[in-house]
This record gives C-alpha cells, sequence and structure tokens, in this order.
C-alpha cells in the first residue's frame, strides 16, 4: 500500500442525484467493459472504430448492445458553456499515489490502476479509480472550442455505478506528472509505474458536472461527469506522443436533452 497520506478533493456543485444514478442491470457490465472485459451475455463485443466505416455514427447498428449509442437521452460528450455555473452541493475526492499498468485498449492510451490507488467519496459511498486514458483531441467542447487533448479518470462503486472526472488540455509548458502517464501508456507491453493523482488536476478546480454516459460503446447511460474548466498544459512533443498512437479518437458532442449541467469549486485537504 502506499505510504503517503491520501489527499480529499473536496467538489461542491455534484448533486446526489447526479452521482446516484443507476443504469439498471447494465452497471456492473460498464464497469466489466471500462477494464477490457467481455460482456456477460457471451457475445463478443463487435468491431467498432473512429473512422468512417464503423466510426461514431454508426456505432448504434453495429450490434444491439450498442442501441444507446444512436438512441440514448443523455449521452456523453457534450458542449460545455464558457462561463461554470453556480455551485451547489458537496461531495469529496479521496487521492493518493497511485500504482499504474500500460493497458492500451487500441482505441486510446490507458493504464489501468491497482488497489488502493485513488477514491471518489459521495456521502457514504466510495467510488475507485479503475483506469486513466487519453483522447485526441478532447471529446468534450467549450463554447464549441475542443481542447487539443482530454484525459478521463474512470472511477466505479461496489455496485458498477460509474463516474468519470476529465482533465481538460491545451499545448503550452510540458507536464512532468502527466509524462510518467506517457511513458507508461505508450510504454511497451506491462510497463509500471505510479502516479500522484492529485498532480494530474489543474490548479484552479472549478468544474462542470452533468448526467452522462461511457463516450464508447457500448454509450451506457447512468454516468456521472466531471469536467474540470481549467486546462493542464502538455507540450507540443507530448500532445505529438499521444497522437503517434491513437489519434482523432474522440466522440462527437451529443444533444443535452433538457439535461442541467451544473458548476462546481473544489479544494485539496488532509483526509
Amino acid at each position: 500500500m502506499p505510504s503517503k497520506m491520501p489527499l480529499v478533493l473536496a467538489l461542491a456543485g455534484l448533486t446526489a442525484s447526479s452521482l446516484f444514478l443507476t443504469a439498471c442491470s447494465s452497471t456492473s457490465d460498464e464497469a466489466s467493459r471500462q477494464t477490457g472485459t467481455p460482456p456477460p451475455t457471451g457475445r463478443a463485443p463487435a468491431h467498432w472504430s473512429y473512422e468512417e466505416v464503423g466510426g461514431p455514427e454508426a456505432w448504434g447498428g453495429l450490434s444491439e448492445d450498442y442501441d444507446l449509442c444512436a438512441s440514448g437521452t443523455s449521452q456523453s460528450p457534450i458542449d460545455l458553456p464558457r462561463t461554470v455555473p453556480d455551485l451547489s452541493d458537496d461531495v469529496s475526492i479521496g487521492t493518493r499515489v497511485a500504482p499504474v499498468t500500460e493497458a492500451d485498449t487500441g482505441h486510446a492510451s490507458q493504464v489501468e490502476v491497482g488497489e488502493d490507488g485513488s477514491t471518489v467519496r459521495a456521502g457514504s459511498r466510495d467510488f475507485e479509480l479503475l483506469q486513466m486514458h487519453a483522447h485526441t483531441p478532447a471529446e468534450h467542447t467549450v463554447d464549441g472550442v475542443a481542447p487539443v487533448a482530454e484525459m478521463h479518470l474512470v472511477h466505479t462503486s461496489d455496485d458498477g455505478q460509474l463516474l468519470v472526472l476529465s482533465v481538460l488540455v491545451d499545448e503550452g509548458s510540458a507536464s512532468e506528472p502527466w509524462q510518467t502517464f506517457l511513458d507508461t501508456a505508450t510504454g511497451p507491453d506491462g510497463t509500471t509505474s505510479t502516479i500522484d493523482v492529485a498532480s494530474l488536476l489543474p490548479s484552479s478546480l472549478q468544474y462542470w458536472s452533468y448526467d452522462g454516459s461511457l463516450t464508447t460503446p457500448p454509450c451506457s447511460e447512468g454516468v456521472s461527469g466531471v469536467v474540470f474548466s481549467e486546462p493542464v498544459t502538455l507540450s507540443a512533443e507530448q500532445i505529438a506522443r499521444l497522437d503517434a498512437v491513437h489519434d482523432h479518437n474522440a466522440r462527437p458532442t451529443q444533444g443535452l436533452n433538457g439535461r442541467v449541467v451544473r458548476g462546481g469549486d473544489a479544494m485539496l485537504r488532509s483526509e
């Protein structure tokens, strides 16, 4: 177990209703697919891609397992407003140094997180950090503009509900913490390292939150989304390294369909 004392990231603006949305019987399925295990139906997952053939516009027709990619009404990503809305309720996120292992999915540069890596706590419920992966360009847009990349930190509760923290990326100064992610995620099979999860977050911890979905098939809904409004920066060389492995692995934005985008502000404190 890591020796570093965990930190707690206290968030305002993620309502209880958004955190405790259920995806009916699909929640355990969601968590398993995020880590690459087959669906419980026993069917092999249908092949999908980001290309014209088998790409996002076609996902819903590739398999009945992917129906929500076309018919869902709470899909991710979305276009976000330039201004973060007023704040609302409180939850907390515990972070610590996390052991990580390369786990490229064929669709994204990804690391899997070992035990005792990081947790999101909402009331009495914990969401454990499962994996982190990258999209280039960003999937969420801000007032119609997509940042150069987006990092997803995917968490699951014991009953399979999902919560995703999203960190937007602009081109600028190199990031040493994200360099560790790059070295691991794009390294040879089985590459391992440790990452201080708190160091991956932007200095300003204001964020948007909304009720969404997985951004890849099966596009399951009931996912709580948190997107930090201040981007982190990666150098041109770091971004090029992501692009060299998986470029343009971003789903287009989806309609809000009456959903409300909430706002929040966060702080780090000792647990």
